[in-house]
């Protein structure tokens, strides 16, 4: 019996401490909690921002994303500090956004703080760069635009030593010989003295040919900025072609192509600069659009005057006013000049869109204008003549394939045209060249036999060689 007392007895001592150490884990547990949750308080009440745990070198990198620099160093204490101390943070600077301050102290202020780095500097409206003077040895990047252009030559002594050459300045493609560019607008604006357009970026080295298409109304470019040593071809098709002429060196040129662009944008000045570099131009190609206004004549009679060394010329129709009309020159009273007199090695005389009105068939002003034209044309070959100077080779082209040849039968008729005597007279050699008639059948077949040519009327031609090619009828006269 005492045994199973003293057993039942150690049961409830056992349950009794099961009870208490119950207890204690609970405790333990609320006690826990507890302190976990003032752990959390605590950790909140003490927290730092995660912007504020990145290193210094960061948030550098981070403010260099954005020009806000007033506005982060107002953040706080220790964005103000690394703003303030880090010098690359200063070293873009746009002089604009100093434009509207009283003074320039805070620029002056800025560019203190980017101690010794590199500047980049950026303008557009900024109209002085005295405050940089200090600093031109540290400007590695100066962009500039708009009206603040007209600075760049207050200071004509003013150099940038450590400005670097943008890689888009450097001659690409160095193998193109040939470029044709439409649409080609230029540059707007003026480029740093030494820089052109985006011309300077291609093969100026190797360009032998080159042909620019566009309305250009408002280009600048400076005086002999272009270099082209190796171009022997030039075609412009622009409303500005005086500019480019004076903007380019190209001591090999020897054609030149001018295309009068119907624009309103189309511009006549008087090209400034030495004559001489065209020297070495011997052709010279005038070509039109359908319809030729008064700007467009004014720039062949500067053409004649840019182009000395012209013997061979290709004309239209249009041009033979302006390069054929006498002008007074500084001299006597009665000692008038054409403009083409300035073309004194000229040698032969291409006109294309031919065609002749006689007096008495006068339709409207454009036959008046035409034969008046002519006038003038007949009166330069004979003085030329009478004065011993060389005798031109001439050719005379028609276009409109309606022609044929009763027209040109009609037109130099020797007995009733004034125009065929002058030529036969004058003329070293005269060509004509017509399109054939739809009425007449030319084989191209080696073996087939000539047609004969039509008969002319006495003493059109003396000596005739006839020939049969790519739908034209040709015929030549020796005088």
């Amino acid at each position: 019996m005492n045994e199973l007392s003293d057993a039942r007895a150690e049961l409830a001592r056992l349950q009794h401490r099961e009870l208490e150490l119950l207890q204690e884990f609970f405790d333990v547990r609320k006690a826990v909690a507890t302190q976990k949750t003032v752990i959390d308080e605590l950790i909140k009440a003490s927290c730092v921002p995660y912007i504020d745990r990145l290193p210094n070198e960061l948030l550098v990198q981070i403010f260099l994303l954005t020009n806000e620099r007033e506005c982060l160093a107002s953040v706080s204490r220790r964005w103000r500090a690394v703003i303030v101390y880090t010098p690359r943070i200063w070293c873009e600077i746009n002089l604009d956004t100093y434009s509207s301050l009283p003074n320039l102290s805070k620029l002056e202020s800025d560019l203190k703080r980017s101690r010794q780095v590199p500047l980049t500097i950026s303008l557009s409206y900024f109209r002085s760069l005295e405050v940089l003077f200090p600093h031109v040895d540290r400007i590695h990047s100066l962009q500039i635009s708009g009206d603040a252009l007209n600075i760049l030559c207050e200071p004509e002594h003013l150099t940038f030593p450590s400005l670097d050459v943008p890689p888009t300045m450097y001659p690409r493609f160095p193998a193109l010989k040939c470029l044709h560019l439409q649409g080609f607008g230029g540059p707007s604006y003026g480029t740093l003295p030494g820089a052109s357009s985006g011309l300077i970026s291609i093969a100026a080295e190797s360009l032998t040919e080159l042909s620019l298409s566009g309305a250009t109304p408002d280009w600048v470019f400076h005086l002999d900025s272009i270099h082209l040593p190796v171009l022997q071809s030039l075609t412009l098709r622009t409303s500005d072609p005086i500019s480019f002429l004076e903007a380019i060196v190209a001591p090999n040129l020897k054609r030149f192509e001018f295309t009068a662009v119907c624009s309103r944008y189309l511009s006549c000045k008087t090209f400034n600069g030495p004559t001489s570099k065209f020297e070495n131009v011997h052709h010279l190609v005038l070509a039109r659009e359908p319809i030729v206004d008064g700007v467009a004549l004014e720039l062949v009679e500067e053409f004649c005057r840019v182009f000395r060394g012209v013997r061979h010329a290709s004309i239209t129709m249009a041009y033979l006013d302006p390069l054929f009309s006498p002008c007074r020159a500084v001299g006597p009273p009665d000692d008038l000049h054409s403009p083409i007199d300035n073309w004194l090695h000229l040698e032969s005389l291409e006109i294309r869109d031919f065609t002749s009105v006689r007096a008495e068939s006068f339709q409207n002003f454009m036959d008046w204008f035409i034969a008046n034209s002519f006038e003038y044309f007949m009166d330069w070959l004979t003085k030329r003549k009478n004065l011993g100077h060389r005798r031109l080779h001439v050719k005379l082209i028609y276009v409109n394939t309606g022609i044929d040849y009763l027209i040109v039968r009609r037109t130099f008729n020797a007995s009733n045209s004034r125009l065929h005597q002058t030529l036969q007279e004058c003329c070293a050699s005269v060509e004509y060249r017509t399109a054939a008639s739809s009425q007449i059948y030319l084989s191209t077949s080696p073996y087939s036999r000539p047609l004969p040519l039509p008969v002319f009327g006495a003493g059109l031609i003396s000596q005739t060689e006839s020939t049969h090619r790519h739908g034209c009828v040709l015929l030549k006269e020796w005088m």
